[in-house]
């Protein structure tokens, strides 16, 4: 398959201590210069840009202090046009309860933004591969707010192709 152009772009580098291990901490005036300036020059040339961050080692789910940390982070960028947001939640460990933790995070998450205008937030679950059910993957569908989409890589992390039988699977296995 040829690729033309490209339409949207994320901004998610997991050595950026800011996206990941540091996600709490604002970015400097350099850092946030760099990314506007990476925002409008998206918008310049018609791709979408998206801004990611990357809480999951650590996160609270719920302590309104990790969640106000959050919403501190993706309103930095509001005002520079950016309106798609994205909360990684990939790479960590699975356990008992995450699913339901996560949808409270990203509801109450998607309603603090909300407030600026209208946004659109995408969630990377933990379980971000495959064409298989799971507890985790129905729980986790069934209780995000409907506007919230999920990302999904296909049947494996970098999938060459990606079949509309794989993507029917996947739809059926978040139980849409």
């Amino acid at each position: 398959m040829l690729f033309r152009s490209m339409n949207a772009y994320v901004y998610a580098p997991k050595d950026d201590e800011l996206h990941r291990s540091r996600w709490r901490e604002p970015y400097d005036d350099v850092g946030s210069a760099m990314l506007r300036g990476l925002a409008r020059h998206c918008a310049d040339h018609g791709v979408r840009f998206g801004f990611a961050v990357s809480p999951g080692l650590d996160i609270a789910y719920r302590e309104r202090d990790d969640l106000d940390a959050l919403v501190a982070k993706f309103r930095s960028l509001r005002d520079a046009g950016v309106d798609w947001f994205l909360l990684f939640l990939d790479d960590i460990p699975m356990r008992d309860g995450l699913a339901a933790e996560q949808a409270g995070l990203t509801s109450d998450l998607l309603a603090a933004l909300q407030t600026d205008g209208p946004v659109e937030l995408t969630v990377c679950p933990t379980e971000y591969l495959g064409i298989h059910p799971s507890g985790y993957l129905e729980e986790l569908a069934g209780s995000l707010p409907d506007e919230v989409s999920l990302m999904w890589t296909g049947p494996t992390v970098c999938s060459p192709t990606i079949s509309a039988d794989d993507a029917r699977a996947w739809r059926a296995a978040t139980g849409n």
